[in-house]
């Protein structure tokens, strides 16, 4: 994915943040890299995640920073198909024991 150099968009809103020390460093080091100042390359994230976002319609948590987009996308994936398998197992659990409990009384 191409991404359009802010330097010729128009910059009509401000927003401020605060970050935990290391992540900044962490930009800052992409920054001095790649020759941007620190809002370019914050702004160049910025837009990188939200079309991410866009793409996949929900925040993907990145537990492990090595992890690629689609790599990490995945992850989120089956970690989410592994929640709704144990929300099943645990319902039907549930309705077993519940069930036992009732033959009795």
């Amino acid at each position: 994915m191409l991404l359009s150099d802010s330097r010729s968009m128009g910059r009509d809103a401000q927003a401020s943040t605060r970050l935990p020390s290391d992540l900044k460093t962490e930009v800052q080091e992409i920054a001095d890299k790649e020759h941007r100042t620190l809002s370019n390359t914050i702004e160049l994230l910025l837009r990188r995640g939200a079309a991410a976002y866009r793409r996949d319609g929900r925040l993907v948590q990145v537990s492990n920073p090595q992890l690629d987009t689609a790599e990490a996308a995945q992850m989120a994936y089956i970690e989410e198909m592994a929640e709704r398998v144990m929300r099943v197992i645990r319902e039907r659990a549930a309705v077993t024991y519940s069930g036992k409990k009732s033959k009795r009384a």
